[in-house]
């Protein structure tokens, strides 16, 4: 078997086993499951799975304890495995084990379960949130609050520092496996979100920014997107929930940065879904209201961006509330010298109205002429608040310039005024 042949390998074994019946084929299983004592190079045992998958994918649930056997004794144990190529073919073999994991009347066919596949390895990549806390912590007293499985009281400090790094390679080589397999099913099988998917959400979101690794980053985005536009029944909404309020809590700003964009694309795919029920609405507006107010800046301006989301369809019921509330939070007064956590809430309620005139790009609703009025009065204050106020007039400038003498009788004459001298500053020699 070479690069050259492998592919015609698996036609031909796709060939030999297309509208056969098993039982007469049970001498060419037996060949392609059979494993080598000795360590072969990860070309020809890549080569092996997927001439084995070819077959696989011809005989289907024909075969279910074949390939409840093959399920434990050669892709489990390899999904650590040290070679991309072999852990790629291994999670794509897993997805087709899954995919005849549908369930009718309450019942279930006798092939590997994705949900007790998720449940299996779960504990084990959470450790991978204790790897990443000692990674990223400034003080040593985090190695107090480790996780028994990853003490090493026995050993000196060399070789306890060594041990986690091999823990951590091998739990990452896990995790990329396990998250490739639930992309594989999202993409390929006939699957809605479950939630044993969501519950490696807070992983995914945490490894996203994850510099070391250029494949666990891009595994990581692929698989939050998939998640993000998977169609979820109404049951399985507060799993997704619980996940996204975890990951909203979590240190890691990029982290919370990550959740953002998965909430916002995934109410979007769900939106009727989650409009069903007015606690689901509650709970998801108090989320975004609560990181408006985040202390990195970042944050802020991605739950603007949400919040201006929700506004355009309509999804917050009782507009006038949230207006009122955001008027509050810009009224405040600040001393001679501001604290920080004022410039956050200022910051915050002039993001929040920002996002009421981003909400509607091509009309001028209601408060947009009043909102004009109260941003101009925080032209002044500390950054970032000027920045945020002047690229919000920039966008509205270039979304209604084409129809502006319609859209400018909405506003009275000193409104006008007071938006003119937003838009166009005044002279230096003025």
């Amino acid at each position: 078997m070479t690069a050259e042949s492998v592919n015609d390998w698996g036609v031909a074994i796709a060939s030999a086993t297309k509208n056969r019946d098993p039982n007469r084929m049970h001498w060419l299983l037996g060949v392609l499951t059979e494993t080598s004592e000795k360590e072969e190079p990860s070309f020809i045992e890549c080569g092996r799975l997927f001439a084995l998958h070819c077959a696989l994918n011809q005989f289907q649930w024909r075969i279910y304890s074949l390939q409840s056997d093959i399920y434990e004794n050669m892709l489990i144990p390899r999904l650590t495995h040290d070679y991309q190529n072999v852990r790629d073919r291994i999670s794509s073999m897993l997805t087709n084990a899954f995919e005849l994991d549908v369930s009718f009347s309450n019942q279930r066919p006798p092939c590997p379960h994705i949900d007790k596949f998720i449940a299996r390895f779960l504990p084990e990549l959470n450790q991978l949130f204790d790897l990443w806390e000692i990674k990223h912590s400034k003080s040593s007293s985090m190695l107090e609050n480790l996780s028994d499985s990853l003490k090493q009281s026995s050993i000196s400090d060399k070789n306890s520092q060594a041990d986690n790094t091999a823990t951590q390679d091998r739990l990452i080589r896990l995790f990329k496996s396990v998250s490739k397999c639930i992309l594989g099913c999202l993409k390929r099988n006939l699957y809605s979100g479950l939630p044993c998917f969501y519950d490696l959400l807070p992983l995914l979101c945490l490894f996203e920014n994850y510099e070391s690794d250029d494949e666990l980053k891009t595994t990581c985005k692929g698989t939050i997107a998939m998640l993000a536009q998977a169609v979820v029944l109404p049951e399985h909404i507060p799993a997704v929930l619980d996940s996204v309020t975890k990951v909203s809590q979590m240190n890691s700003w990029l982290a919370r940065l990550s959740c953002l964009e998965f909430l916002k694309c995934f109410l979007f795919y769900n939106l009727a879904t989650v409009s069903s029920k007015p606690e689901w609405c509650t709970r998801i507006y108090s989320l975004v209201l609560t990181l408006l107010r985040d202390e990195r800046v970042e944050i802020r301006e991605k739950s603007g961006i949400v919040l201006s989301s929700l506004i355009h369809v309509n999804f917050i019921q009782d507009q006038n509330e949230l207006y009122e509330r955001l008027l509050k939070m810009c009224r405040k007064r600040y001393s001679r010298k501001p604290t920080s956590s004022d410039v956050i809430t200022t910051h915050a309620g002039v993001i929040g109205l920002c996002a009421f005139v981003n909400a509607s790009p091509y009309d001028v609703v209601a408060p947009v002429p009043e909102i004009f009025q109260v941003l101009g009065e925080h032209l002044c204050d500390p950054q970032p608040i000027p920045a945020t106020i002047r690229k919000t007039l920039g966008d509205f400038k270039r979304t209604h310039h084409g129809n502006w003498e319609i859209h400018k009788l909405k506003f009275t004459e000193q409104q006008l005024e007071v938006l003119d001298e937003l838009i166009i500053p005044p002279s230096y020699y003025a």
